[in-house]
């Protein structure tokens, strides 16, 4: 499958077919748009590397990741510097493609920035019409625009309320948003659960986010800047403060068998320190998988 694909980087072991796969990774490289640090175009590269080095094997649930999940890498898609219409088009019909083949894999997309997210949810909708929308992130990402740009890494979420009906969202991690992308939540009944939320009561938030995706299925959105800034330093919009591993394990725990797909976003390595954001990321995506074993 050669579908606006750059084969250069892809897991070793991941070389299933795509009709045979549980589980698809896809990598979108684009950055063009973050208004803050650029750099996650690095993020799929380094978050393989990272990943490679966990060997498949999972010791809690003595499970082999390859063996069960039949994994495929297709590689990056080509995407197009600076021209962000042109990226999601190819995305989306690459994705389009793939869930053509096979519609019931598991997808993993490495980014790149989050608005990579919005083609990965537009083609998921084609194929799966009720599914709710789990971001875990610091950020809400719901501006309308960001000085006078409508497709930003910080607005993409508000343009997935074209197609996905906000009541439909939930915000989990959340500690730097405006007014205006408030007002947005309230308006719209958007489910959030704040970061400080989580860190007085994480037993309270729990059961909170666990009736609000009872019987749904999901698809999640991790940005790592959703993490504390000690495992995650190198992202793009990092604020101090965030998820610790075990709290993120803690609600991947209830909402990962009800998935659908997830993508992990932001990580950009050249602010990385010692490459500890792109194990974290790879680490997570393990976890999910060995979840979804």
């Amino acid at each position: 499958m050669d579908f606006y694909l750059n084969k250069f980087c892809r897991l070793s072991g991941a070389r299933n077919s795509v009709k045979d796969s549980k589980v698809i990774f896809l990598g979108v490289p684009y950055d063009w748009s973050t208004i803050d640090r650029p750099g996650s175009r690095y993020g799929p590269l380094h978050i393989r590397k990272s990943f490679e080095q966990f060997l498949g094997y999972d010791s809690t649930s003595e499970k082999d990741l390859y063996e069960s999940l039949l994994p495929c890498d297709l590689g990056d898609i080509e995407v197009v510097p600076g021209d962000y219409t042109e990226t999601l088009k190819r995305t989306e019909e690459t994705l389009g493609k793939i869930l053509s083949e096979n519609s019931k894999a598991f997808l993993v997309g490495l980014g790149g920035e989050h608005s990579i997210t919005y083609s990965f949810l537009k083609s998921l909708r084609k194929v799966n019409e009720d599914f709710v929308v789990v971001s875990f992130d610091a950020h809400p990402d719901l501006k309308e625009d960001y000085m006078g740009n409508t497709e930003t890494n910080v607005t993409y979420l508000r343009r997935v309320c074209d197609f996905v009906e906000p009541s439909s969202i939930i915000l989990v991690g959340i500690r730097d948003a405006d007014r205006d992308e408030m007002d947005y939540v309230k308006k719209n009944n958007i489910t959030i659960l704040h970061g400080k939320a989580i860190k007085d009561d994480l037993g309270a938030s729990l059961s909170a986010f666990k009736k609000a995706i009872k019987g749904k299925k999901l698809y999640l959105t991790i940005d790592v800047d959703v993490l504390d800034t000690a495992i995650a330093p190198g992202t793009s919009s990092p604020s101090p403060g965030g998820l610790s591993m075990d709290e993120m394990k803690a609600f991947l725990d209830i909402c990962v068998p009800q998935a659908i797909g997830m993508d992990i976003v932001e990580v950009s390595p050249p602010f990385d320190i010692g490459e500890t954001t792109s194990f974290t990321a790879a680490k997570l995506i393990y976890y999910a998988l060995s979840l979804k074993a």
